[in-house]
């Protein structure tokens, strides 16, 4: 099949079916959205219904790539300065964290099909896509993280934030644990307005191959049925990609990363007949003909060691590299 339309083939957590979506001219429901991290630039698909594939037509997906032409990826040394930096900024001005990602290019002739069928093999129980807008615009994820799911008055979201590699050997600090009760915080915090009742579970290791994160299920009832988008508005950004205080960080993220996020860590709002979904967007990669940029980061506090945070960063994208 050779594709030189927009589409997305997605797998939700722990499914075993391939969802296949893409514009079609008359339609007017909104199957699925992909939204930048600073919300500057968006995609949307607009069907009446989502169509099952298989893995034969995922492998028949037949796409254009181009080359890579962006700039070089930061440098370890400047990374690093520029974590020492925001460290300054954080106990200069109060603040309690802030999320530092970068870019990483890899070259590479591998296939984006093949690499996101090995994704959904390697994480079974993470959203998993692949996303074609246009030759220069092509991603594959797999994100452990829930937005929100919302059915009806029921509403699911979740905090997961805290990472280390996944041996016994690596015990959670007191920085991990803060880190991720302020995410909690931050959730609860932005959807009291509009829920009768917030139950929050046990916090919990969840072990992703190579890493592990606390996470905690937070559920609700809302007032009344309310539309995914409308919880999207109210959680994005959620401090476990962003920090905190919101608006404070959010631009200091956009004024000082040497790249732009793009997609990554931005969010996914995915509508079906009975529930909505959105997922933030973790765990990705951009593909072109001839390489791959992986986008990783990770939360800083005034007690981040900064080489341990640049190692952390490198384990995240072994997540997307070792398949």
């Amino acid at each position: 099949m050779k594709s030189n339309h927009s589409f997305l083939i997605c797998k939700l957590p722990n499914s075993n079916s391939f969802l296949y979506t893409k514009n079609e001219p008359l339609s007017k429901k909104n199957s699925a959205s992909f939204t930048y991290f600073d919300e500057s630039n968006s995609i949307s698909f607009f069907q009446d219904e989502w169509k099952f594939v298989d893995e034969n037509f995922i492998r028949n997906c037949a796409i254009l790539l181009e080359e890579n032409q962006s700039s070089e990826d930061i440098s370890k040394e400047k990374y690093i300065q520029l974590l020492e930096q925001t460290k300054q900024k954080i106990v200069e001005n109060g603040w309690k964290k802030v999320v530092i990602s970068r870019k990483k290019t890899i070259p590479t002739n591998l296939s984006p099909t093949e690499h996101f069928l090995k994704l959904c093999e390697k994480f079974p129980q993470a959203f998993s896509y692949f996303l074609y807008e246009n030759p220069y615009n092509c991603w594959i994820g797999s994100t452990p993280e829930v937005l929100c799911e919302v059915s009806g008055t029921e509403l699911k979201t979740m905090a997961l934030a805290g990472t280390l590699p996944n041996q016994n050997s690596y015990s959670w600090t007191e920085k991990e644990h803060t880190e991720h009760r302020l995410v909690i915080e931050d959730i609860c915090e932005k959807i009291k307005p509009f829920c009768s009742q917030i139950s929050v579970g046990e916090t919990e290791d969840w072990n992703l191959q190579q890493l592990k994160h606390l996470k905690t299920d937070i559920t609700a009832t809302l007032f009344a049925e309310m539309s995914s988008s409308h919880i999207i508005k109210c959680l994005h950004p959620t401090s476990a990609v962003c920090g905190m205080p919101l608006l404070e960080t959010q631009k200091y993220i956009l004024e000082n990363e040497s790249h732009q996020r793009e997609f990554y860590t931005g969010y996914i709002e995915v509508n079906l007949e009975s529930k909505n979904y959105a997922f933030v967007n973790l765990r990705c990669a951009k593909f072109y003909n001839n390489s791959m940029e992986i986008f990783v980061g990770g939360g800083i506090t005034a007690d981040s060691n900064s080489e341990k945070e640049w190692e952390e960063t490198e384990l995240k994208s072994l997540s997307i590299l070792e398949l």
